[in-house]
C-alpha cells in the first residue's frame, strides 16, 4: 500500500492551481501534497535502474531529458521502491493544462504496481478535474498488468529491433538493397566525412532540422520531434559516450546528415536521432550503417530505432535493415465514461 500522502485524495481539486509553479529549477513542486520534482540529470541512475529490463524507445533517458520544454515538463515522484514519471503539459495560457502518467510504475511488481497505479491515475484525474488522464507509454507486459485496475491498453506502435551483428555484416540477400545504397553513396560522394559532432556544427544540423521540418508540414506529416531534436543538439554534450554519441556526415562544409544514439541497456542500444538531406541518395543507409557498426564495436547487441510513425516510406526503410522482431509500445486509457 502506498503511504497516505500519495494519495489520490490529496490532490488539488480543479480550479485551484495544479502545480506550484516556480522558475526555480531546484524548487520541489507539488501535485496538492503529493510531492514532484522536476528531471534533473542526476536522476539518470535512479530511472535507468527502475526500468529494469523494458526495452522500449521511450526509455532512453537522453529523450525523457531532452523532452522537457516551455509547454511541456517531466516530473518524477517516489513512494518507496516505486517510482512515478509524470508529463505536466502547460501551455502559455494554462487552457489545456494537464497531468498523465509518462510510464507505468517504475521500480516494482506485484500489488505494489497495480495500486501504484490505480492511485496515481486517480490522483491525475482530481488535477484535470476530469477522467482522462492516461499512461503514454507501456509495454506490453506492463500493459496486461494495468487490466487488473481497468485500464484498456491502445496500441500505439511496433518499435523496430535489429541485430546489430546482422548489420554490421550486411550479408546476404536480405540486405542487398542497403548494400547496394551504402556503397552507391561511397562511390558518388567519396568526399564525405563520417566524424563525432563538433560545436562548428550545430548551425549546420539546425539548418538541416528546419529544412526537413518545412518539408514535411507541407506534405501535410505532423512534425513531432524538432523541439528535442534542438535541445539534443544544445546539450548533448552533458551525456558521455557511450550513453550517447553524436555524430556528423559532412560533405566539404555542409552537414548532409546527423544522428545520436547510445546504450541503453547493458547490451541493447537506443537509435534516438537521424536526419539526413533526402537529396542525397544512400545518405540515411550510410549514416545509419555507421552508427550501428559503431555501436556494436562498443559492445551491444540490439538497438531499438523506433516506430515507424504510420509513414509507410519510413516502415519501409526501416525493414531494410531487417528487423529480428518488433515491440509493441501502447498507451493504457480508462474506460469511456457512462
Amino acid at each position: 500500500m502506498l503511504p497516505v500522502a500519495w494519495t489520490s485524495g490529496s490532490i488539488t481539486p480543479r480550479g485551484y492551481a495544479v502545480m506550484n509553479r516556480s522558475d526555480d529549477p531546484e524548487t520541489i513542486r507539488g501535485i496538492g501534497h503529493l510531492e514532484v520534482r522536476p528531471l534533473r540529470h542526476e536522476h539518470e541512475p535512479r530511472i535507468d535502474a527502475a526500468m529494469g529490463e523494458r526495452e522500449m524507445w521511450s526509455r532512453f533517458f537522453p529523450f525523457l531529458f531532452f523532452y522537457n520544454a516551455p509547454s511541456r515538463q517531466i516530473l518524477i515522484a517516489e513512494a518507496g521502491e516505486a517510482l512515478f514519471v509524470f508529463l505536466h503539459r502547460r501551455p502559455r495560457h494554462r487552457r489545456g493544462e494537464r497531468i498523465d502518467l509518462f510510464y507505468p510504475p517504475l521500480g516494482c511488481k506485484g500489488p505494489t504496481f497495480t495500486e501504484g497505479l490505480e492511485e496515481m491515475i486517480a490522483a491525475a484525474n482530481e488535477a484535470n478535474g476530469d477522467s482522462s488522464a492516461r499512461v503514454l507509454w507501456a509495454e506490453r507486459s506492463d500493459a496486461e498488468e494495468a487490466r487488473r485496475v481497468g485500464l484498456i491498453p491502445q496500441h500505439n506502435e511496433w518499435e523496430f529491433i535489429y541485430d546489430l551483428a546482422e548489420v554490421a555484416a550486411m550479408d546476404g540477400k536480405r540486405f542487398r538493397d542497403v548494400r547496394k545504397r551504402f556503397f552507391r553513396f561511397l562511390r558518388e560522394y567519396p568526399l564525405a566525412i563520417y566524424r563525432p559532432m563538433g560545436a562548428g556544427d550545430m548551425a549546420g544540423c539546425r539548418t538541416l532540422v528546419r529544412a526537413l521540418e518545412r518539408k514535411q508540414r507541407a506534405a501535410g506529416i505532423p512534425v513531432l520531434d524538432t523541439g528535442y531534436t534542438l535541445a539534443a543538439l544544445k546539450w548533448h554534450t552533458r551525456f558521455p559516450e557511450p550513453k550517447l554519441l553524436a555524430r556528423v556526415l559532412v560533405l566539404g562544409e555542409r552537414v548532409i546528415g546527423f544522428a545520436m544514439a547510445g546504450g541503453m541497456t547493458q547490451s541493447g542500444a537506443n537509435f534516438f536521432i537521424l536526419k539526413t538531406d533526402h537529396s542525397v541518395t544512400g545518405a540515411a543507409e550510410y549514416l545509419r550503417c555507421r552508427m550501428m557498426d559503431e555501436l556494436y564495436s562498443l559492445g551491444y547487441r540490439w538497438i531499438n530505432d523506433a516506430g515507424d510513425l504510420g509513414r509507410p516510406g519510413l516502415r519501409r526503410h526501416k525493414e531494410k535493415f531487417r528487423p529480428v522482431r518488433k515491440l509493441e509500445v501502447c498507451r493504457l486509457l480508462q474506460p469511456p465514461s457512462r
